[in-house]
């Protein structure tokens, strides 16, 4: 599983939660970054992305990590999903998680976005 985000704080505590659920981890902070973990491990099943990351924008990165990998399933955890929700998440089969949110309900939406099989 890939954790991407610009904020090392959210992005660990994210990655935290989840390897403590029994996900193995790795976090990137942009899309270079996204780039060289996707090309050097083939079976990533999914990547989170995190709103608040940057170059390019989040969905943007979602839409090219879609096109490019679409066997990676992407969930993005995002403020204000009504701005994206029918453009990106109904369009594209990328889900969506409204922040706030409980490690729980982290948990729960990986493996709701896991099993669902939203990529391909």
């Amino acid at each position: 599983m890939l954790v991407v985000g610009n904020t090392p704080a959210l992005s660990g505590l994210m990655a935290g939660v989840l390897r403590r659920y029994g996900y193995q981890v790795m976090k990137a902070s942009d899309a270079l970054g996204v780039l060289r973990l996707t090309q050097a491990h083939p079976k990533i099943e999914l990547a989170l992305i995190d709103l608040s990351s940057s170059e390019p924008g989040p969905f943007q990165l979602a839409l090219w990590l879609r096109a490019a990998h679409p066997e990676i399933k992407v969930l993005v955890a995002a403020d204000a999903l009504w701005d994206v929700g029918l453009e990106v998440g109904v369009s594209q089969q990328i889900a969506l998680l409204a922040k706030p949110f409980t490690p729980v309900e982290l948990a729960c939406m990986v493996r709701r976005v896991l099993d669902r099989g939203l990529a391909a």
